[in-house]
């Protein structure tokens, strides 16, 4: 759940994974979801309590552009959940925060060997990317995100669930 959102999308597209940003958030009440996108949020975490949301434009100024609305909270358990949709309702993303003990040995290993420097880890998550693959079937994309430090910038590093993938996601660096 990175504050800026400025963060990269990753889109699966003829084998090329491509990175693109999106135009600053502006903070909205959650009551001002659309209902087509609060039904999809609403399923995709039934129990969470929403604290905050925010709207943004993804792919400004393409044919792909679409408005985008986060919404940030919480399960009964604490648990934090952050969930974004389009304003018609379809799943971008679902991340829920999670802990270093539930992140896979495989995942692990993947991390500390692509990303060494990777230090002050400040937020693991486990995300989950509804991406279109080969024959245009919906495939689930598992990934796990750690938002930590490398040397004097913030970033973000995203490692797939088999480890076999670890990626620096370059917009959340400063």
């Amino acid at each position: 759940m990175l504050k800026n959102h400025t963060k990269g999308v990753f889109l699966a597209a003829i084998g090329t994974l491509l990175t693109a940003t999106t135009v600053q958030a502006a903070p909205i009440a959650p009551a001002a979801i659309p209902a087509a996108a609060m039904a999809t949020i609403k399923w995709a975490a039934p129990s969470a309590n929403w604290s905050s949301a925010t709207m943004f434009t993804q792919f400004p100024g393409t044919a792909f552009q679409r408005t985008i609305y986060e919404a940030e909270g919480a399960y009964p358990n604490g648990t934090a959940v952050d969930v974004e949709v389009t304003d018609t309702g379809v799943m971008v993303e679902y991340e829920e925060g999670i802990t270093m003990a539930k992140v896979p040995a495989n995942v692990q290993a993947a991390l500390k060997a692509n990303f060494p420097t990777l230090a002050k880890i400040s937020e693991i998550e486990w995300v989950m990317k509804p991406m279109v693959g080969n024959g245009g079937k919906v495939v689930n994309s598992i990934w796990y995100e750690f938002e930590g430090m490398m040397g004097k910038n913030s970033v973000a590093v995203y490692v797939s669930q088999d480890g076999s993938q670890a990626l620096l996601d370059m917009t959340n660096t400063n």
